[in-house]
């Protein structure tokens, strides 16, 4: 008696437990399947934003937006604002990349706090944005509070730190300040080298950039030097009638010109 007892107690509770559990699976099916149309959504945004096809990357964006964020993940949603914002300066329009940028920052500072590497990144963004418009002390602003994150998480010889220090190069070179210019881009060249994982492509751009600079500063026979590394880079890896090839060719030419 106490057995069957036990039994129809054990099928009750059953029965009181199974509608709540059924529904906790069905949500969380749910939360699945959204989070599965999310990542549908980001990835062709993705992919439309590097065929430079910016309207469709931003609406597909938009639409990855909403679901990130019902389902709690901030770094997703941060990147679903911050990559529009890139998106909307690569096609010139700069106030709205702002206002996506500044959206990402607010939202990070929300939901993640400060001093984390996903601020760092919106802030590089905005840094870039602002260089393109041209508000130089501006983005050297933006840029370098990206960059003290970054040194405090990550040491200063980390291989995400070589983007964040080009990019202050290139804000210095714009200013017309080469010497700081230089010493950003070799300060990328030294994490290149000692990468674990080198990328000859982006150390021959490096290598390039500071022929650039030497040229405008004077000093040609520096500046062949460094158009030869890169070219000699480059014609490793690449066609001999890649444009990269040709752009190293045409520095060549123009500082044995400015040699003679």
């Amino acid at each position: 008696m106490r057995r069957a007892h036990l039994l129809l107690c054990s099928t009750l509770l059953c029965c009181f437990l199974l509608p709540n559990g059924l529904s906790g699976f069905v949500q969380s099916g749910q939360i699945l399947s959204d989070t599965l149309q999310a990542k549908q959504y980001f990835n062709k945004a993705i992919t439309f934003k590097s065929a430079a096809n910016y309207d469709s990357a931003v609406f597909y964006f938009q639409q990855a937006l909403p679901i990130y964020e019902q389902t709690g993940m901030w770094k997703k949603s941060i990147d679903c604002l911050d990559f529009p914002a890139d998106a909307y300066r690569q096609a010139g329009r700069f106030e709205e990349g702002l206002e996506a940028g500044n959206r990402a920052l607010k939202m990070v500072h929300e939901k993640l706090g400060t001093g984390n590497l996903k601020e760092a990144d919106v802030l590089a963004t905005l840094g870039i944005i602002y260089d393109y418009k041209g508000e130089f002390k501006t983005a050297l602003d933006y840029q370098q509070k990206s960059i003290q994150i970054k040194e405090e998480l990550l040491g200063n010889n980390h291989v995400d730190l070589a983007s964040a220090y080009n990019n202050v190069g290139i804000v210095y070179y714009y200013m017309g300040d080469y010497e700081q210019a230089l010493y950003f881009y070799n300060k990328v060249v030294n994490i290149q080298l000692n990468a674990q994982t080198k990328s000859v492509a982006n150390l021959a751009s490096t290598y390039n950039n500071i022929g650039i600079i030497h040229t405008l500063r004077g000093d040609y026979a520096l500046a062949a030097e460094y158009f030869e590394k890169s070219l000699s880079m480059r014609s490793e890896k690449l066609e001999e009638n890649h444009p990269d090839i040709a752009s190293s060719y045409n520095s060549l030419g123009v500082v044995y010109y400015l040699l003679l």
